[in-house]
């Protein structure tokens, strides 16, 4: 929460972990941790996640997939959901992160943030 509205800001690398859990959960992923490599930049964690292949959905078919499975738009914020029932938001609910299974709209990379962690009401 910033100023009294919901707002995705960066994670710790526990939040991070947490956030593809909640993705795995919420979407049936299968995001991996598989460690953490340093680089001259410091330390990153590596994830693994299923290759997706094929086209990417309109805006319209995205829009249309969340809607039909309990997400609402955040107002004031560009892609970004959130399902009151699951008590979650998902940030970067984007065209560019989801590809067309057959003709359903399958995601990856969302960021899934808990409600309740945040004290959203």
């Amino acid at each position: 929460m910033r100023n009294g509205s919901l707002a995705l800001r960066p994670a710790t690398p526990l939040e991070y972990l947490d956030r593809w859990a909640r993705h795995n959960d919420l979407f049936g992923d299968d995001a991996r941790f598989l460690g953490v490599v340093t680089d001259r930049e410091g330390p990153r964690l590596v994830i693994a996640q299923r290759a997706l292949r094929g086209p990417l959905p309109s805006a319209d078919a995205v829009a249309d997939f969340l809607a039909a499975s309990d997400w609402t738009p955040l107002e004031g914020l560009s892609h970004a959901w959130v399902s009151r029932r699951r008590r979650v938001a998902i940030f970067d609910g984007r065209a560019a992160n989801f590809v067309l299974i057959g003709e359903t709209p399958g995601p990856f990379d969302l960021n899934p943030v808990s409600l309740d962690e945040i004290g959203f009401p």
